[in-house]
């Protein structure tokens, strides 16, 4: 997940407004990016296109 991690940070982006975007809370996206959990399949995709 540090690949999503140094995406986010090069685009600039909010860790609150993504897991916004994504319908989730911020601890629990902190908690994937951090591999503390395991991303679900359907968050990944959507994380994907927010960062495209």
């Amino acid at each position: 997940m540090k690949k999503y991690k140094l995406l986010i940070k090069q685009k600039g982006l909010k860790i609150s407004w993504i897991s916004d975007q994504l319908g989730i809370s911020q601890p629990t996206l902190s908690m994937y990016l951090n591999n503390k959990r395991e991303m679900p399949y359907e968050v990944e995709q959507r994380l994907k296109k927010i960062l495209l």
